[in-house]
C-alpha cells in the first residue's frame, strides 16, 4: 500500500512537472518578453529616479550640434570589423547616406585599390559623391577622398596583434593547411607557424606580415613610425577592437550621435575553438611583426588619452552596456512584427524604441545588408 501511495505520488509529481515544462515551452516567448517588459522596466524606473538627483550632469546628444554623417571606416581584418560595418550600414540606412556599393565583389577589390567607375554602384547624388563606406577595401588616401565627400571623417579599427593574427590564422584556414601539409597537430600549427613563419608563409598566400598595415596600404617605401605618423594626421578617430564599447562610446561623443546609432551585435565570430596564446606566443609573434605592434601601441595609447579628457565616461560604458543587455534579450525573444517597446531615456542616452525592425537591423550581417541596400537603393535582387 505504501508502495503504490509513493507510486501514485510520483506520477503525480511527474504529471504536474510535464504539464508545466509544456506550457513553459508554448508561452516562454511571450514569457520572456513580459519579463523585459516588465523587469527590466522597474529596473530602468528605478534608474530614472535615481537620476533625478544628478540631473544636472546629465550628459546626453547636443541636438544644437551636426551630427556627424559622413566618414569612411577602413576595415580591417579580424578586428571586430564585421560588426562595426553592419553597425555603419544601419546608420546609413537610417539617415539615408549614399553608402559605398559593389558592383560585384563584395569586398570591393580587396586587396587591389578599387575604381569608383568599375567596382562601385553609381552614387545618386548630384555631386556624385559618397557619404560613407565601411566595407574591406585597400586604403589609399588620394583615392579615397577622390570619391568621398568633402565633409568626410576618416576612422578605422585595430586589435592587439596577437589575437588579430590568430583569428586571422583561424579564419583562412592556415592551421588547417599546415596541419595537411606538414602532418602538424592542430592543436600546435599555431605555435609551429610562430616559430618558423618563413617556412610555412609560403603556403597561404593570404599569410602577410604585420597585416593590419597591409589594410592601411603600407608598401614599405617608407619607415613604419613615418607612416604610423601620416596616419595619426589623416584618421579621426582608430578604435580598439579589444576596447569595443569605450570605442563606440567616444565615437558617439566625438560624431554626436545618440545611443540607438551604436547599439550593436557581434558578427561573424570564429566557430572554430582557437590554439591557446601564452607569452612564448606573443614575443614570437611581436618579433615577426613588429609594424603591428608600433600601430597598436600608438593608436591605443591614442584612445585612452582622449577618453581620459572626457567626463563621467565610465558611467556612460556602464549604462551602454546595460542597454545592450536589454536589447539583446528583447531581440533573442519572439519579437512580433509590430511589437515596440521603449526603454526610458537614461542619464546619456534618450528614449530607444526596440521593435522587429531595429532587431532584424540588428542581426543582418555585412552581405545580407550589401544585398538589402542595393535593393532598397537600386532596386536590384
Amino acid at each position: 500500500m505504501v508502495y503504490n501511495r509513493r507510486v501514485r505520488g510520483n506520477l503525480t509529481n511527474l504529471f504536474w512537472f510535464c504539464l508545466t515544462f509544456y506550457l513553459f515551452l508554448v508561452f516562454k516567448d511571450n514569457y520572456s518578453i513580459y519579463f523585459i517588459k516588465n523587469r527590466l522596466a522597474k529596473d530602468f524606473l528605478l534608474t530614472r529616479k535615481r537620476l533625478d538627483v544628478v540631473r544636472d550632469l546629465s550628459i546626453k546628444r547636443n541636438v544644437s550640434f551636426n551630427v556627424q554623417k559622413h566618414f569612411a571606416f577602413i576595415k580591417t581584418h579580424k578586428c571586430g570589423s564585421d560588426s562595426l560595418a553592419s553597425l555603419f550600414m544601419r546608420f546609413a540606412e537610417n539617415h539615408n547616406m549614399q553608402f559605398v556599393l559593389p558592383i560585384h565583389e563584395w569586398n570591393l577589390h580587396w586587396p587591389s585599390i578599387p575604381n569608383p567607375i568599375t567596382d562601385f554602384l553609381p552614387s545618386l547624388k548630384q555631386s556624385n559623391d559618397y557619404d560613407i563606406t565601411s566595407l574591406h577595401m585597400m586604403y589609399s588616401t588620394n583615392k579615397w577622398r577622390s570619391f568621398m565627400s568633402k565633409e568626410t571623417k576618416y576612422i578605422a579599427v585595430i586589435r592587439s596583434p596577437i589575437h588579430q593574427f590568430r583569428s586571422y590564422f583561424t579564419y583562412f584556414g592556415i592551421g588547417t593547411i599546415l596541419s595537411k601539409k606538414f602532418d602538424v597537430p592542430d592543436n600546435k600549427t599555431f605555435y609551429e607557424f610562430l616559430l618558423n613563419p618563413q617556412k610555412f608563409a609560403k603556403v597561404q598566400r593570404k599569410v602577410w606580415r604585420n597585416t593590419m598595415l597591409f589594410d592601411f596600404g603600407y608598401k614599405g617605401h617608407e619607415t613604419i613610425s613615418a607612416f604610423i605618423r601620416k596616419l595619426s594626421e589623416e584618421l579621426y578617430l582608430v578604435l580598439i577592437a579589444d576596447h569595443m564599447v569605450e570605442s563606440l562610446v567616444l565615437l558617439k561623443r566625438k560624431f554626436n550621435w545618440s545611443t540607438a546609432d551604436i547599439l550593436m551585435t557581434t558578427k561573424n565570430r570564429a566557430r572554430k575553438p582557437y590554439n591557446t596564446i601564452d607569452k612564448s606566443h606573443i614575443l614570437l609573434y611581436e618579433k615577426y611583426a613588429p609594424g603591428d605592434h608600433l600601430l597598436f601601441n600608438y593608436f591605443n595609447q591614442s584612445l585612452w588619452l582622449q577618453i581620459k579628457k572626457e567626463k563621467h565616461f565610465h558611467e556612460e560604458v556602464v549604462e551602454y552596456n546595460r542597454l545592450m543587455e536589454v536589447t539583446t534579450a528583447y531581440c533573442d525573444s519572439a519579437v512580433p512584427s509590430s511589437e515596440t517597446y521603449a526603454i526610458p531615456s537614461q542619464r546619456f542616452s534618450e528614449t530607444i524604441t526596440l521593435s522587429f525592425h531595429l532587431c532584424s537591423q540588428l542581426k543582418r550581417g555585412v552581405v545580407k545588408y550589401i544585398s538589402h541596400l542595393k535593393q532598397l537603393n537600386y532596386g536590384l535582387v
